[in-house]
């Protein structure tokens, strides 16, 4: 069982999708539509704080182009500090550039998670594992452990305080009870099983052995440059080169990639 990090993203991005194709919302609706905090959001220019210029939308969400920056300052990540009261906390920080005219990569699909949430009403963890995990049988991915029986399968992630020296990085313990929220960008523990079913996904166009998560046409949409107009590369939810690779990554050291074209790297 791995800590995923941000390999955790497409999944959400992927969640996502599945109700953009029921109509749920659509890549360029303002997000202030489910979450009212971020209805005035502003850009610090020049060390100031300036209305922005346009709304932060799903489509900057899952392609980093929505200003939003990693930091902890003013940001609610304590003990008991829910994902809707995190999504405010962040509304009330300045953004990075005007959404949409820069890439930045940050807290967006955190926020995703939490639009995930607004709109069907329930956790992100239960929308994921109706959308994707239990349709994939993806039965070992969660935001926690649930089993207290498998701490002994948790890998244990490790620093390197110098060159030739290994020590523990965190304890299995943070990981065996239910987090205040679902982080949406780096929260879920996986397994290369697992994680190997939402590749396959991916390969597949949407489906795995007769369970369709996506439409075809949902994943090459997924699997397009979204940020064109700013001379920059990248999917929804992942990077891509824009001929059918989609990849991620996650700090830890896990990685992923899919080729959709079949062709030899």
């Amino acid at each position: 069982l791995f800590r995923i990090y941000s390999m955790t993203k497409p999944i959400v991005a992927v969640t996502a999708m599945s109700l953009w194709e029921e109509g749920k919302f659509k890549l360029d609706d303002p997000i202030s539509n489910y979450l009212p905090e971020w209805k005035e959001a502003v850009v610090r220019e020049k060390g100031k704080a300036v209305p922005a210029e346009s709304p932060i939308t799903p489509r900057h969400l899952m392609t980093h182009s929505s200003g939003l920056t990693y930091g902890k300052e003013g940001a609610k990540l304590g003990p008991s500090d829910t994902l809707e009261e995190f999504s405010q906390s962040l509304a009330k920080r300045p953004l990075k550039f005007h959404p949409g005219t820069s890439y930045n990569y940050g807290y967006s699909i955190d926020i995703l998670g939490r639009y995930i949430e607004a709109i069907e009403k329930k956790s992100l963890d239960v929308v994921m594992r109706e959308r994707v995990f239990d349709r994939l049988g993806m039965s070992d991915t969660e935001f926690w452990v649930r089993n207290p029986d498998h701490r002994d399968r948790v890998a244990m992630v490790y620093r390197q305080p110098r060159k030739g020296e290994l020590k523990p990085g965190m304890s299995t313990s943070s990981v065996m009870s239910k987090p205040p929220r679902m982080m949406g960008g780096q929260g879920l523990i996986s397994t290369a099983g697992d994680y190997a079913r939402f590749c396959q996904m991916l390969l597949n166009k949407g489906e795995v052995e007769g369970k369709r998560v996506l439409k075809a046409a949902t994943v090459d949409l997924m699997f397009e440059n979204h940020l064109r107009k700013i001379g920059k590369v990248y999917g929804l939810g992942g990077i891509v080169d824009g001929k059918g690779r989609y990849s991620w990554g996650g700090a830890a050291g896990t990685k992923f990639w899919v080729d959709s074209r079949g062709d030899s790297y």
